[in-house]
């Protein structure tokens, strides 16, 4: 209990060993998610998903008959979901790190509650731990998209919500 009310009170002993410990963690992750690991098999992933959605698409604007439109541009959709759904998870990992929304449970926004309650002596170690945090940011690293984050998912998200459908308005503009 002793230790809980540390944690609760910001009075923790070890914030000199925590941008360590960070610097660790994310070395680690940038390991874990390099080209030589799993960096490659998500890059293949894309790739794939990626290659199949622009066959389908091409497919979808030079089959004939709607059925045949509908079904490719179903396939288009769910490679898309797919790709989607694995950017939205390898994000979350950045905004466990880094995300200052106090609703994210993230580091960073843990590190920020305690400022301006962290005892005299720990204030220094306390912002240089928030600097490691801020200035070295944690997530998954995919070349040559970079770090994946909320918001590079939502960049994409929005880009293919708007070119989508407009291929789809191209594929029905050519149906009789």
């Amino acid at each position: 209990t002793d230790m809980c009310s540390e944690w609760e009170t910001g009075h923790i002993a070890v914030w000199s060993a925590l941008p360590r410990h960070y610097n660790g963690m994310e070395t680690l992750l940038s390991e874990l998610w390099g080209l030589q690991n799993f960096g490659l098999s998500v890059l293949s992933f894309f790739l794939i998903c990626s290659v199949r959605a622009v066959k389908n698409v091409v497919e979808g604007i030079v089959a004939v008959g709607v059925l045949d439109t509908s079904v490719e541009f179903l396939w288009v959709s769910l490679n898309l979901v797919l790709i989607f759904l694995v950017l939205y998870l390898t994000a979350k990992i950045s905004a466990k790190c880094q995300s200052t929304c106090h609703y994210r449970k993230s580091v960073l926004s843990w590190a920020l509650q305690f400022a301006g309650t962290v005892a005299r002596e720990q204030q220094r170690d306390h912002e240089l731990f928030l600097q490691c945090v801020s200035l070295r940011p944690a997530g998954v690293v995919i070349w040559p998209i970079g770090t994946i984050t909320i918001s590079t998912a939502n960049l994409w998200l929005k880009t293919i919500s708007v070119a989508l459908p407009s291929l789809m308005g191209l594929a029905a503009w050519k149906l009789p």
